[in-house]
């Protein structure tokens, strides 16, 4: 004998079937989604977007908000993690642009090499 459903399985499964063809007729399901996705692009611009102007507020104002907080211990300490901080990302972008100089020289002596086996035959 064939198992009857509950009133709340059945009523849940036509509550799904309607939405399921509401998306399907109306498209606005599928537009949503892609609306939040472009949004969402639109936001994570990064922070090469931001002018100087925003870029002078958002410092003030993070700073201000920093020296607030902490009393002279602590912004000392905060300080010279900024310092360390700093120092680490200046070594890792050197190396970026030593690694990427060296891929463009590699490139060109390919290039040299590749001209001259030409120049022999």
């Amino acid at each position: 004998m064939p198992k009857k459903k509950s009133k709340r399985e059945s009523q849940g499964n036509k509550n799904d079937h309607k939405s399921n063809k509401n998306c399907k007729s109306n498209k606005k399901c599928s537009n949503n989604k892609n609306s939040k996705n472009s949004k969402s692009n639109q936001n994570n611009k990064g922070i090469a977007s931001l002018s100087y102007a925003e870029l002078v507020v958002l410092s003030a104002t993070l700073a201000y908000s920093i020296v607030e907080e902490m009393d002279e211990d602590d912004l000392t300490i905060f300080l010279g993690f900024l310092g360390l901080l700093l120092s680490e990302i200046e070594i890792l972008v050197s190396q970026r642009e030593l690694e990427g100089k060296s891929t463009d020289t590699s490139l060109e002596e390919e290039d040299v090499v590749e001209e001259e086996n030409i120049d022999l035959e």
